[in-house]
């Protein structure tokens, strides 16, 4: 069914020169505003130290996302891959990453949405870091400001202030 074919319209990536692998996912579709904010304070905000795959599912967007990625300059750690999917549901997108990472072996991943910034540097090896020190491979980020939470459940340095179905779009590892 050509309605759910996702395509690689874009793929550039560079040879690995450290040591961890790490994918980010990034859902788009029609904020160009919003994605060119993310893409800048991501990229402000990861280690040289680490590889990266950055993996961007667009739903077939009207407005200029995609010139908006390509317009950027990476670093050699850092490689761009761009999955286009005829259809735009959030779903669609997230699975098409999914998908794609399957192909490499990573040592962690993060699926995010097109809206999150980046506030400070190496967040990426902090997750990485409560993930080897308390062995939960899924966490997400969820601001408490600004959210409603449901409850409050603390387990080492984890926190839990929601049902993962409440999370209302975040940073999912």
């Amino acid at each position: 069914d050509k309605l759910h074919v996702s395509k690689i319209i874009h793929e550039e990536i560079k040879p690995r020169t450290n040591k961890k692998l790490f994918i980010i996912g990034i859902t788009t579709f029609n904020r160009s505003e919003y994605l060119k904010d993310c893409l800048e304070s991501l990229l402000d905000n990861v280690n040289e130290k680490n590889d990266y795959i950055l993996v961007f599912a667009d739903g077939c967007s009207s407005d200029n996302n995609i010139d908006i990625i390509k317009s950027f300059n990476y670093k050699d750690n850092i490689s761009v891959v761009i999955i286009q999917n005829p259809t735009h549901f959030i779903y669609r997108q997230s699975n098409s990453i999914l998908k794609y990472s399957q192909n490499y072996d990573f040592d962690f991943g993060f699926l995010i949405n097109d809206d999150l910034i980046f506030l400070n540097k190496n967040w990426d090896d902090s997750y990485y870091e409560q993930y080897l020190k308390t062995n939960y491979d899924h966490l997400v980020y969820f601001g408490i400001n600004t959210k409603k939470h449901d409850h409050y459940v603390k387990k080492d340095n984890l926190v839990s202030y929601v049902k993962a179905y409440n999370c209302q779009g975040a940073l999912f590892t």
